[in-house]
């Protein structure tokens, strides 16, 4: 009976664990041999990653970027890599542990909305991707806090008005329509 008993508790155990490391996506990717945490020069970097995957190298854009990892390293390239994609949470820091960038990957492609800070904790810039293209909301921002620039994009292309602030207070704006430039106009200070 008890040799019965042990293989039961076996796959009780395999089971417990198989739906521990599950969500409503199915199993859970962030497991632990994912995960890399990687020292560079005076940042450090924080992600998970997705081993090379056959299927995947088929749906592979020419005319977008992917993120990905070899040799403690991350590159990034057009149409192509070579290691394990960037997937999910993204995390850079300052030596001091202040946020530098945070934002998400999908398959070694931005997505979502992506931030950037100075080391002083002031917004840098606020910029919205989907499949690796830039499509949203864009600003810019001094090391102050001061917005300098803000637009849109859609599916990778500028669309809508863009504003620059020059010194002197003029803005400066350019409207696009599918990333062709519609017009182009400079506005004195008020």
């Amino acid at each position: 009976m008890t040799q019965k008993f042990r293989p039961s508790i076996f796959l009780f155990f395999i089971s417990l664990i198989i739906f521990a490391c599950t969500n409503q996506k199915g199993i859970y990717s962030k497991v632990p041999f994912n995960r890399v945490t990687l020292v560079k020069s005076d940042t450090l970097f924080q992600f998970y990653t997705k081993p090379v995957d056959v299927k995947m190298l088929s749906k592979i854009s020419d005319s977008k970027y992917y993120t990905w990892f070899k040799a403690d390293s991350i590159f990034e390239t057009r149409g192509a890599y070579s290691g394990k994609l960037l997937d999910e949470d993204y995390l850079e820091l300052y030596p001091n542990r202040a946020l530098k960038q945070k934002g998400q990957y999908d398959y070694g492609l931005k997505t979502g909305k992506w931030e950037t800070w100075y080391q002083n904790g002031e917004r840098e810039s606020v910029i919205t991707w989907d499949k690796g293209l830039k499509d949203g909301k864009f600003e810019w921002y001094d090391a102050s806090g001061k917005l300098l620039k803000s637009g849109n994009y859609k599916a990778g292309k500028e669309e809508g008005i863009f504003s620059d602030i020059l010194p002197g207070g003029r803005t400066h704006q350019i409207t696009y329509k599918q990333g062709a430039i519609i017009s182009d106009t400079i506005f004195k200070k008020m």
